[in-house]
Protein backbone atom coordinates (compact mmCIF):
# COMPACT_ATOMS: atom_id res chain seq x y z
CA UNK A 1 0.00 0.00 0.00
CA UNK A 2 2.75 2.43 0.89
CA UNK A 3 6.15 1.04 -0.08
CA UNK A 4 9.30 1.81 1.91
CA UNK A 5 10.80 3.97 -0.83
CA UNK A 6 7.62 6.07 -1.01
CA UNK A 7 7.60 6.53 2.78
CA UNK A 8 11.16 7.80 2.54
CA UNK A 9 10.11 10.42 -0.04
CA UNK A 10 7.11 11.46 2.04
CA UNK A 11 9.18 11.79 5.20
CA UNK A 12 10.92 14.91 3.88
CA UNK A 13 8.22 17.10 5.49
CA UNK A 14 7.23 17.41 9.15
CA UNK A 15 4.98 14.47 9.96
CA UNK A 16 1.95 16.10 11.50
CA UNK A 17 -1.71 15.12 11.60
CA UNK A 18 -2.63 17.32 8.64
CA UNK A 19 0.09 15.81 6.47
CA UNK A 20 -0.89 12.28 7.45
CA UNK A 21 -4.50 13.08 6.51
CA UNK A 22 -3.35 14.22 3.06
CA UNK A 23 -1.36 11.03 2.58
CA UNK A 24 -4.23 8.85 3.75
CA UNK A 25 -6.53 10.33 1.11
CA UNK A 26 -3.89 10.18 -1.62
CA UNK A 27 -3.12 6.50 -0.97
CA UNK A 28 -6.61 5.51 0.24
CA UNK A 29 -5.30 4.28 3.57
CA UNK A 30 -6.68 4.88 7.02
CA UNK A 31 -5.08 7.63 9.07
CA UNK A 32 -3.80 5.05 11.53
CA UNK A 33 -2.30 2.86 8.76
CA UNK A 34 -0.24 5.83 7.55
CA UNK A 35 0.90 6.56 11.12
CA UNK A 36 1.94 2.92 11.53
CA UNK A 37 3.93 2.98 8.26
CA UNK A 38 5.87 6.08 9.36
CA UNK A 39 6.57 4.48 12.73
CA UNK A 40 7.67 1.18 11.12
CA UNK A 41 10.25 3.06 9.07
CA UNK A 42 11.45 5.01 12.13
CA UNK A 43 10.25 8.42 10.97
CA UNK A 44 8.17 8.82 14.14
CA UNK A 45 9.30 8.37 17.69
CA UNK A 46 7.24 6.09 19.89
CA UNK A 47 5.81 9.15 21.67
CA UNK A 48 4.84 10.81 18.36
CA UNK A 49 3.31 7.56 17.18
CA UNK A 50 1.19 7.21 20.32
CA UNK A 51 0.05 10.82 20.11
CA UNK A 52 -1.01 10.56 16.48
CA UNK A 53 -2.53 7.11 16.98
CA UNK A 54 -4.91 8.62 19.54
CA UNK A 55 -6.58 10.60 16.75
CA UNK A 56 -7.80 7.30 15.28
CA UNK A 57 -9.68 6.14 18.35
CA UNK A 58 -13.45 6.34 18.27
CA UNK A 59 -13.60 9.03 20.95
CA UNK A 60 -11.57 11.38 18.71
CA UNK A 61 -13.53 10.79 15.51
CA UNK A 62 -14.82 14.39 15.48
CA UNK A 63 -11.31 15.80 15.89
CA UNK A 64 -9.95 13.69 13.05
CA UNK A 65 -12.93 14.52 10.85
CA UNK A 66 -12.27 18.23 11.44
CA UNK A 67 -8.59 17.84 10.42
CA UNK A 68 -9.75 16.46 7.08
CA UNK A 69 -12.49 19.04 6.57
CA UNK A 70 -10.20 22.01 7.33
CA UNK A 71 -8.01 20.90 4.43
CA UNK A 72 -10.99 20.26 2.14
CA UNK A 73 -10.09 16.57 2.05
CA UNK A 74 -12.71 13.95 1.37
CA UNK A 75 -13.70 12.21 4.59
CA UNK A 76 -14.86 8.96 2.95
CA UNK A 77 -11.62 7.30 4.06
CA UNK A 78 -12.65 7.85 7.68
CA UNK A 79 -15.66 5.60 7.26
CA UNK A 80 -14.76 1.99 6.65
CA UNK A 81 -16.47 0.18 3.82
CA UNK A 82 -16.70 -2.98 5.88
CA UNK A 83 -15.66 -4.79 2.72
CA UNK A 84 -13.70 -7.84 3.69
CA UNK A 85 -11.26 -9.73 1.58
CA UNK A 86 -9.59 -12.85 2.91
CA UNK A 87 -5.91 -12.48 2.12
CA UNK A 88 -4.34 -14.95 -0.30
CA UNK A 89 -1.94 -16.00 2.46
CA UNK A 90 -4.80 -16.95 4.82
CA UNK A 91 -6.58 -18.82 2.02
CA UNK A 92 -3.36 -20.68 1.17
CA UNK A 93 -2.93 -21.74 4.80
CA UNK A 94 -6.56 -22.83 5.07
CA UNK A 95 -6.32 -24.76 1.79
CA UNK A 96 -3.09 -26.48 2.85
CA UNK A 97 -4.61 -27.48 6.18
CA UNK A 98 -7.73 -28.74 4.44
CA UNK A 99 -5.69 -30.72 1.89
CA UNK A 100 -3.52 -32.17 4.68
CA UNK A 101 -6.65 -33.38 6.48
CA UNK A 102 -6.18 -30.99 9.39
CA UNK A 103 -9.53 -29.33 8.65
CA UNK A 104 -12.76 -30.89 7.50
CA UNK A 105 -15.23 -29.10 5.23
CA UNK A 106 -17.45 -28.01 8.12
CA UNK A 107 -14.56 -26.52 10.11
CA UNK A 108 -13.17 -24.79 7.01
CA UNK A 109 -16.55 -23.23 6.29
CA UNK A 110 -16.92 -22.16 9.93
CA UNK A 111 -13.52 -20.43 9.86
CA UNK A 112 -14.32 -18.63 6.62
CA UNK A 113 -17.73 -17.66 8.01
CA UNK A 114 -16.14 -16.22 11.14
CA UNK A 115 -13.64 -14.22 9.10
CA UNK A 116 -16.41 -12.89 6.86
CA UNK A 117 -18.43 -12.09 9.98
CA UNK A 118 -15.73 -9.62 11.01
CA UNK A 119 -17.05 -7.25 8.33
CA UNK A 120 -20.18 -6.84 10.44
CA UNK A 121 -18.30 -5.73 13.54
Amino acid sequence: MLPDEQIKKLADKPIEAEYIAQISVRYQMSFNAVVVRFMQENYLSYEEYNELKQLSVKENADVLNEIYKKQSLLTDILHGTHDLVISPNIMRILTENYNDGKLNTQTLNEIIGRIEGLADV
